[in-house]
């Protein structure tokens, strides 16, 4: 039962401790904020990048479908 505890206890001491070096000086503060936001900045890239290369597949596959029917019944 007491198990239980340890894990709560141990992420809080660490969120302190992480806490405590990151507003240890505004430089280390400001450093941080820019490593997350550029983070975040290349996360949304990757998934603007991802979404943008699945719309291409999805045009390419619509056109190649369209040429296939098109071929079909002008060759019937």
């Amino acid at each position: 039962m007491s198990n239980h505890w340890h894990c709560p206890i141990n992420f809080l001491y660490l969120s302190a401790y992480f806490a405590y070096i990151l507003l240890n000086s505004t430089q280390n503060l400001s450093f941080t904020l820019n490593y997350c936001k550029m983070l975040l900045y290349e996360k949304h890239y990757e998934n603007y990048e991802k979404q943008r290369k699945e719309e291409h597949k999805k045009k390419i596959l619509s056109f190649e479908e369209k040429f296939v029917r098109i071929s079909f019944y002008s060759t019937n």
